[in-house]
């Protein structure tokens, strides 16, 4: 094939039937040195190897010369002292178990996955409970020390460099405010996570058990005070946003409670008041206080003869209209 590929860049010969082309000659020669390179190989493997010694030599320095050994095949003794490895052919008839679908849920990896997270959680809980609590002692402790520096450095230094001079009453005073107001943020925080640990609950419930307890607790929409009905022209009082603080226990004081709805000073039902009395308070008597407001509450109907159409027209345009022919036609 090497001569093909040599002959594959020139020009092409005609192909003439009968006649072989120019580099299947190559070819051949190729195939008859694998041949005798082969036939090398055959001759190589021989079992001894025999020498040509010339005539001119000396017999004693023949007889010195190493003798060839041959190359001898192994017998049927030392055959059977090595034994051939033994053939074990793989079992094409081992059963598979059929396989199953195990959802994620059941399966044992994401069960011990979800164990190893439960626990990660639950320690690095602990450690950030354990770092606020080394947190708030820290404070404490150093309020301390530096309130007994303080007054280390009062009793020593009566006078003072500042402008204010403090005295150790005022110090103990300070500590007792400050251990105060810590202990306050430590509480406000355990609310805080109260709280949110309710919401937490209160988020996981249906809506079933969430309406059942808040009809226990009195926080349904049946707890809550009925509004008053707004009168006719009643004027209107929203109480805001503002100063609904609620006690600690969540509830609003009496003073919140009240109906700012309910009639008062002039707001009463104006209802049965003539029209032109049915005004704001001081509103009526002013300008632009019209008897006529609008053409919907007016009657305009006018039954002057000057602008009637004629009776005449009126029955004739009738008379048309279907029906009107058999009007006085009572025969069956």
């Amino acid at each position: 094939m090497d001569a093909y590929h040599k002959e594959k860049g020139k020009k092409v010969e005609r192909y003439r039937p009968g006649k072989a082309p120019a580099w299947a000659a190559e070819a051949e020669e190729e195939k008859d040195d694998n041949k005798n390179f082969k036939t090398i190989q055959k001759v190589s493997t021989t079992t001894s190897i025999n020498f040509s010694i010339p005539s001119q030599i000396p017999k004693a320095l023949i007889d010195t010369l190493p003798q060839a050994t041959p190359i001898l095949k192994p017998t049927i003794s030392e055959t059977r002292l090595y034994p051939e490895e033994e053939y074990t052919p793989q079992s094409s008839q081992t059963i598979r178990t059929k396989p199953t679908f195990v959802s994620k849920n059941k399966r044992a990896t994401h069960i011990e996955r979800e164990i190893r997270e439960q626990e990660q959680e639950e320690i690095l809980k602990q450690l950030k409970d354990i770092q606020e609590e080394k947190k708030t002692r820290t404070k404490v402790i150093v309020a301390e020390a530096i309130l007994k520096e303080e007054i280390g450095n009062i009793s020593d230094d009566i006078e003072s460099s500042s402008d204010e001079d403090y005295t150790a009453e005022e110090f103990i005073l300070w500590k007792v405010r400050e251990i105060k107001r810590i202990m306050r943020d430590k509480e406000e925080k355990e609310k805080r996570e109260k709280d949110i640990k309710e919401m937490e609950r209160r988020r996981a419930l249906s809506d079933w058990e969430r309406r059942e307890e808040d009809k226990v607790l009195g926080n349904d929409e049946s707890a809550k005070p009925v509004k008053q009905k707004i009168l006719y022209m009643q004027k209107y009082y929203n109480k805001g946003i503002f100063y609904q603080e609620r006690d600690e226990h969540g509830k609003l004081p009496e003073i919140f409670m009240r109906d700012y709805n309910a009639p008062v000073e002039g707001d009463f039902d104006k209802s049965t008041l003539p029209k032109i009395l049915q005004k704001r308070r001081g509103d009526f008597g002013k300008k632009g206080q019209s008897k006529y407001t609008h053409l919907t509450n007016e009657d305009t109907t006018n039954f002057d003869p000057m602008y009637m159409p004629e009776a005449e027209l009126m029955m004739k345009q009738q008379m048309k209209c279907a029906g009107y022919k058999s009007m006085n036609k009572f025969d069956a």
